[in-house]
């Protein structure tokens, strides 16, 4: 079976079953991160009976709008701290949509490129100490492979052909997503009554920013999911 998001949602929403019953509990909550966000969202859509809180950072929610406003983030900061090599590589490659997922790696470096908070976080080496005898994982060669597979497919997603979310939607948004950005974002969580936490200093990779972004879900996810 092809790799595609009905795959995905579905593969999710067996596993988010297998979860409640083997923990014994009414439901779960699911954090969804960039393109898992997608799926994420088409999984509170499609199983709102199964999942109390769904929880979205690095989020998408209109891919066509959020790339156009990604190009224009990362030109014109390449163009105001005088990178003149970025600035030539962005211009060359034009504004979306792209022809390829190798055009789309170029603009991708730049957008998702780590924060200072970021990186700071990410200096931290418990993330880099995976657990005794676990194998490794070339972790950006999966993500690549996934994003070629699904990418006609995420180039036309929009959140709001899914209809109404029944459970409650959190989305831990950075304030400097060049990717998957933030005013997009906060719109769709105005029209559909979600709650918006900015993670100030946050990009993309908002969710290394580990503490955080617990601090965020502990006062924001868990009573929901509690409550439910």
């Amino acid at each position: 079976m092809a790799l595609s998001l009905d795959r995905l949602a579905a593969d999710g929403v067996a596993v988010a079953e297998a979860v409640r019953a083997r923990l014994g509990g009414s439901k779960v909550a699911v954090l969804g991160v960039s393109g898992g966000s997608v799926v994420g969202l088409r999984m509170a859509a499609a199983a709102p009976d199964l999942i109390s809180v769904y929880a979205g950072t690095g989020q998408f929610v209109d891919w066509a709008a959020q790339d156009q406003l990604s190009y224009a983030k990362v030109l014109a900061a390449a163009r105001k701290r005088g990178d003149t090599a970025a600035t030539a590589e962005l211009e060359a490659l034009g504004p979306p949509p792209h022809a390829d997922a190798a055009a789309d790696a170029v603009r991708s470096k730049y957008a998702g490129a780590l924060t200072p908070a970021e990186a700071a976080a990410v200096a931290d080496p418990a993330l880099f100490a995976p657990p005794e005898g676990s194998a490794p994982l070339d972790h950006r060669a999966l993500a690549s492979a996934a994003h070629a597979a699904l990418r006609d497919e995420l180039m036309v997603f929009d959140a709001r052909a899914l209809g109404p979310i029944v459970p409650p939607v959190v989305f831990l948004q950075g304030t400097l997503d060049a990717y998957s950005v933030s005013s997009e974002v906060e719109a769709y969580a105005r029209e559909i009554g979600a709650v918006y936490a900015p993670i100030e200093g946050g990009g993309h990779s908002a969710m290394f920013m580990t503490r955080r972004m617990l601090d965020l879900l502990v006062a924001h996810v868990r009573p929901l999911a509690a409550a439910s």
